[in-house]
């Protein structure tokens, strides 16, 4: 089988495209799926932020709470 030079350029043209939008393809990819793990350690870290912030309120509530019924049961027991 004789392929003359004009066809095997062109075959090897459209090799070399492909090839390189195969890279470019994969490139992109990456930075998709690169963006994606920071998009998701962003969210994580907020959440633990958010979190954390709910936890402190709470213990805040708490305390004042306690603070507040000792109060009242300190009182009480000065009245008897």
């Amino acid at each position: 089988m004789h392929v003359d030079v004009d066809a095997k350029l062109e075959i090897l043209c459209e090799l070399v495209n492909r090839s390189l939008e195969t890279a470019i393809f994969r490139e992109k990819l990456d930075e998709f799926i690169e963006q994606r793990q920071e998009l998701g350690a962003s969210k994580r870290e907020q959440a633990l932020e958010e979190g954390t912030k709910r936890r402190e309120q709470v213990e805040r509530w708490l305390k004042a709470d306690s603070e507040i019924n000792g109060n009242h049961l300190n009182s009480a027991s000065f009245k008897q």
